[in-house]
């Protein structure tokens, strides 16, 4: 399902989902990733553009798009 399609609902629930992943919290609450971790959650829940373009190629990014495929796969 395309973004534009998706309910504002859903994706706060995927937001949520997404910040309870063991690995996704785990990236958040690191004083060396949260930063980064954040802009990643916020990028593929929502589509907002990584702030720091340096950040998208990173592993803390990495690991937020595998716990955002596991998710989102698991809906389909």
């Amino acid at each position: 399902m395309a973004l534009h399609m998706k309910t504002k609902e859903h994706l706060e629930q995927l937001e949520q989902e997404l910040r309870a992943h063991p690995m996704v919290a785990a990236r958040l609450s690191h004083k060396r990733d949260m930063f980064a971790a954040e802009a990643a959650v916020r990028n593929y829940v929502w589509g907002e553009p990584f702030p720091d373009q340096g950040w998208a190629g990173t592993g803390t990014a990495r690991q937020i798009k595998f716990a955002y495929d596991q998710l989102t796969k698991k809906k389909q």
